[in-house]
């Protein structure tokens, strides 16, 4: 730590910490660092899709405020998510969370009305 922070061997260095990192504290398996590493793993996605929509990768859009780029990321994650809850648990696993949730908005709530939901409201 004797020297600037500019260079490629800070970002080896810094590359080579997280790794350590991940697998020493944050590889260790708790409902907490489950969720910090799936948070990350969004962030990691969506700035890889913005660095590919700047070296051209993606196609850019001038009428869209945040580029196509979250487009795409947005499109591809929810593509995703729904394949895996709609083949199942047991077949694609999905944070047990996440698909109950889905479970009981796209399955369970299916004829319920808005009434009945609004009274559960209070």
């Amino acid at each position: 730590v004797t020297g600037g922070t500019t260079g490629g061997g800070h970002q080896v260095h810094a590359a080579v910490a997280g790794f350590l990192g991940g697998w020493m504290v944050w590889g260790r398996y708790s409902k907490f660092n489950e969720t910090l590493n799936l948070y990350l793993y969004g962030r990691v996605l969506y700035a890889l899709a913005q660095t590919a929509q700047a070296r051209g990768y993606l196609p850019k859009s001038e009428t869209l405020p945040a580029g196509s780029g979250y487009r795409w990321w947005s499109a591809i994650v929810w593509m995703i998510v729904m394949y895996q809850f709609e083949r199942g648990q047991k077949k694609h696993p999905i944070q047990s969370s996440l698909y109950s949730s889905m479970d009981y908005l796209y399955h369970k709530s299916d004829g319920v009305g808005f009434q009945a939901w609004g009274a559960k409201l209070g």
